[in-house]
């Protein structure tokens, strides 16, 4: 099911950049029916799957306007902590 799940959100984030648009956790979590459990290791099948953070950086929290602490703890290449700049990268790739 996580499978699924997970190319079902990459799809979803692809447009959101697409549109050169960010989404929160607490959207992609009701869109897909997720628990704040279950969306973590979602988005850390993204990451392992594409290398990089890009497409993970559009996913904000609605309090703070930025990537969860889950985001930052999980770098894997210290360039990519800038997430202002991985996000603009990730609208130049998809759009």
């Amino acid at each position: 099911m996580r499978k699924k799940t997970t190319e079902r959100v990459r799809k979803h984030l692809q447009k959101c950049a697409h549109k050169q648009m960010t989404t929160t956790y607490s959207e992609l979590m009701e869109r897909f029916d997720l628990t704040t459990r279950e969306i973590r290791p979602v988005l850390q099948q993204l990451v392992d799957e594409d290398g990089t953070h890009m497409l993970v950086s559009i996913v904000r929290s609605k309090q703070t306007n930025r990537p969860s602490s889950g985001y930052f703890d999980s770098l894997t290449k210290s360039s990519e902590a800038d997430y202002k700049k991985m996000t603009k990268k990730a609208f130049k790739r998809w759009s």
